[in-house]
C-alpha cells in the first residue's frame, strides 16, 4: 500500500513525536478508567481489552451540541461519514473502509440494524440520552453474529445514578438554523430498586439539503428542518445481593424534511420510529458462575409523507426479537469462559408486500479470555443457524504481550459476514433469492506505548470480503454477489495530559479497493487527520478540534475535494448546579461535501445550559 506524505501528513505526525520522547517524566494525573462490555460481552477496564476499542465518554457526548450521533463518531480515529442534508437524512459510517452496512449498531447491547435495508437510523437517537458510545473495530461476528463485518459500535443509554435517592438533570440550548434542544432526566435507588427516566425534545428549520442546480428533479431551493422526541426509562431490582432483574426502554422519532423537486415551498417528510427494549435477569448461581437471561425486541418503522397527508406513500416495517442465556465462569484469577445461546426473530413488512417476510436465527458461542503476566489473550467461535438452511461459523482470537510497564505489542483475527437483507431477497425491485452472505477475513497487528499520562497506538490492518452485494444494470437493477473488496490501512493515535492540558489526536491512512475493478470504494479518503485539546484554566474548560479529510469519488466518476474544520468549544459553571456550554461547529464556515450533490451545514453555533442536582 502506498501513501503521499504530503503537508498535512507532515504536520500531523510532527505533532505525535515529541510526547514519544518526553512521556516518562510528564506528571501522573488521576483518572478513571473506563468500563468496556461490548469488546468480549462481560465488563472489562479499557486497558484489559484486547484490540482496537475506544469509548466516547459522556463528558465528551455532553459538550457535543447540535452534533448527532453520526458526527460523534466521526471524530473518532478509522471512522467517515456521508450525509446527505442533516441530522434527519440518510448517513453512512465507514469503519477502516468498510461498507456502511457492515458496522453492527447496538443500543444497550440490542441490535438495531434494519432487516429491510441492513441500514441503521442513527439519526434518531438522541445524543443527550446516552452514556458512552463503546466502538470495536474488526469484524465481530463471533461475538455477536450477522453485520459485524466491519466493527461494532454498542450506544450505552443513561443508566443514572445508583447510590443516593434521587438525581436530576436537564439540558436546554439555542443554536443556529434555529435549532431548539431540551432534555431532562432523574435517576436514583431506594430499598433494592434502582431507576431512570429521561425524555427529550429537538426542533430545527435546517439547511437547505441540496446543492444540485433547479434543473435536477431532486432540487429544492429551501431549507429542511426537523422535529425529533425521545424516552429513556431503566428500572432494576435486586432480589439479592445474588439475583437481580433488570428491563430498559428506548423509544425515539424524527420527523425530516426532504427535497423531492418541485415547488420549493413544499417538502415530503421522512418520519423515522426507532425503538429498543426488553428484560433480563442476572444470577450468581456460584462464587464462579453468573447466569443471565434477557429478552430483548428493537423495532423499526420509515414511512414517507406528502405535506399535510393522513397516509403515507411509503412505509416499513421491521421487528426483531432476541432471546438469550449467557454463562460466565471464572475458571481462575486469571481465565473466563463464557456460553452463550441466543434465538433470534426478524419481521418485516412494506407497502408492497414480500413473499417471505420472516427468518429465524439459532446461535452459540464460547469465549475464552486469559490475562496472566505479561500475556493477555481472547479466543471466540460462533456458530449460526439461520432460514434457507444458511450457516456460518466465525472465529476470532487475539493475543497482546507487554513487553514491559510501557510497551506492548498485538495481533487479532476474526472472520465475519452479513446475511442479504429482505429487500435484496424478496424486495419488489432488483431481488435475486439465490444471493449468498457477505463474508469476511480481517487481521491487524499493534503496538502501544503507555505511560502514567497517555499512550500512543500503532494498528495496521487488512479486511477482505468477498460475495459483496450490489446491484447491477443489466436486464434491469438486480441485486447480485459481483465483488470481492481488500480494505487496508494504518491507524496512529495518541492521548496526552499535561496537568490542565489534554491533548488527543490520530491519523488515518486507509485503500479499500474493489478487487475486481482496482477502483477504490465511494465516499472514503485516503487520509485523514484529526486533533483535540482541553485547557482547563480555574473554572473555564476551552476545546478545540481539528480535523482533515483527503478526497473521495463518488457516483457518476465525482471526485469530491478534500476539507478541513476547526471546531471551538467552552464550558463554564454558573453556579454549583449550573453550567452554560457553547460549541461553534465549522469556524471559517468551510464549504464541502460529504456526499455529490448535498450540502453541509456550515458554520453553526449552540449555547448549551446544563443543570445538574
Amino acid at each position: 500500500m502506498s501513501f503521499i506524505l504530503n503537508r498535512q501528513t507532515a504536520a500531523v505526525l510532527a505533532c505525535f513525536l515529541p510526547w514519544a520522547v518526553s512521556a516518562q517524566s510528564l506528571p501522573s494525573v488521576s483518572q478513571l478508567e473506563n468500563v468496556i462490555v461490548t469488546a468480549s460481552r462481560t465488563a472489562q477496564l479499557e486497558s484489559a481489552v484486547i484490540g482496537d476499542v475506544s469509548v466516547i465518554d459522556a463528558a465528551t457526548i455532553q459538550r457535543a451540541g447540535q452534533s448527532s450521533v453520526a458526527d460523534l463518531l466521526s471524530r473518532e480515529h478509522g471512522i467517515e461519514i456521508s450525509n446527505t442534508g442533516g441530522p434527519q437524512a440518510q448517513t453512512g459510517i465507514f469503519i477502516r473502509g468498510n461498507e456502511s452496512k457492515h458496522t453492527l449498531v447496538l443500543v444497550d447491547g440490542v441490535r438495531i440494524n434494519s432487516s429491510v435495508q441492513g441500514s441503521v437510523n442513527l439519526n434518531a437517537i438522541d445524543p443527550s440520552q446516552i452514556e458512552q458510545i463503546e466502538i470495536v473495530r474488526g469484524a465481530g461476528s463471533s461475538l455477536y453474529g450477522a453485520e459485524a463485518i466491519g466493527g461494532v459500535v454498542n450506544i450505552i443509554t443513561k443508566k443514572g445514578a445508583t447510590d443516593k435517592p434521587a438525581s436530576l438533570w436537564a439540558n436546554m440550548g439555542l443554536g443556529s438554523h434555529d435549532t431548539f434542544k431540551s432534555s431532562a432526566g432523574i435517576s436514583g435507588a431506594a430499598n433494592g430498586f434502582n431507576y431512570s427516566l429521561s425524555g427529550s425534545l429537538a426542533n430545527s428549520d435546517g439547511f437547505n439539503a441540496t446543492n444540485r442546480n433547479a434543473d435536477s428533479f431532486t432540487y429544492n431551493g429551501d431549507t429542511d428542518g426537523y422535529d425529533s422526541h425521545s424516552v429513556v426509562a431503566n428500572l432494576g431490582y435486586a432480589i439479592n445481593e445474588n439475583h437481580r432483574i433488570d428491563t430498559h426502554l428506548f423509544s425515539s422519532q424524527i420527523d425530516g424534511d426532504f427535497d423531492t423537486g418541485g415547488d420549493p415551498a413544499i417538502n415530503d417528510h421522512i418520519i423515522t420510529h426507532q425503538q429498543a427494549y426488553g428484560i433480563g435477569s442476572t444470577h450468581k448461581l456460584t462464587e464462579n458462575w453468573t447466569s443471565r437471561l434477557r429478552i430483548d425486541e428493537s423495532r423499526e418503522s420509515v414511512e414517507t409523507r406528502a405535506p399535510n397527508a393522513s397516509t403515507p406513500f411509503s412505509r416499513y416495517q421491521s421487528t426483531l426479537r432476541n432471546y438469550a442465556w449467557q454463562n460466565d465462569f471464572q475458571l481462575s484469577d486469571a481465565q473466563q469462559l463464557t456460553a452463550l445461546v441466543e434465538h433470534t426473530n426478524e419481521r418485516v413488512k412494506n407497502e408492497q408486500g414480500l413473499p417471505v417476510d420472516k427468518r429465524s436465527t439459532n446461535s452459540a458461542a464460547l469465549i475464552y479470555s486469559l490475562h496472566t503476566g505479561p500475556h493477555h489473550a481472547q479466543v471466540s467461535v460462533r456458530h449460526d443457524h439461520m432460514s434457507k438452511d444458511i450457516k456460518r461459523t466465525t472465529g476470532g482470537v487475539g493475543y497482546d504481550f507487554d513487553i514491559n510497564n510501557a510497551w506492548s505489542v498485538g495481533g487479532s483475527y476474526n472472520t465475519g459476514f452479513k446475511v442479504p437483507d429482505f429487500t435484496a431477497l424478496y424486495g419488489p425491485w432488483g431481488s435475486n433469492t439465490d444471493l449468498k452472505p457477505e463474508t469476511s477475513k480481517n487481521a491487524e497487528a499493534r503496538i502501544t506505548y503507555r505511560h502514567e499520562s497517555g499512550k500512543i497506538s500503532l494498528v495496521a490492518y487488512e479486511n477482505r470480503v468477498k460475495n459483496l452485494i450490489n446491484s447491477t444494470e443489466g436486464t434491469g437493477w438486480t441485486y447480485e454477489n459481483i465483488d470481492k473488496a481488500r480494505m487496508r490501512g494504518v491507524s496512529l493515535t495518541m492521548d496526552q495530559r499535561f496537568n490542565n492540558l489534554n491533548f488527543w489526536g490520530s491519523a488515518d491512512f486507509t485503500n479499500p479497493r474493489n478487487r475486481e475493478t482496482d477502483e477504490r470504494l465511494l465516499r472514503r479518503a485516503a487520509q485523514n487527520y484529526k486533533l483535540g485539546a482541553d485547557y482547563q484554566y480555574q473554572q473555564l474548560l476551552v476545546g478545540a478540534e481539528y480535523s482533515w479529510a483527503g478526497k473521495r469519488s463518488d457516483f457518476g466518476e465525482v471526485t469530491l475535494g478534500s476539507y478541513s474544520l476547526l471546531n471551538l468549544t467552552a464550558e463554564y459553571p454558573l453556579t454549583k448546579s449550573m453550567t452554560a456550554q457553547v460549541r461553534w461547529n465549522n469556524v471559517f464556515n468551510k464549504d464541502y461535501e460529504l456526499a455529490n450533490g448535498y450540502n453541509t451545514p456550515g458554520s453553526t453555533v449552540f449555547v448549551n445550559l446544563a443543570w445538574r442536582l
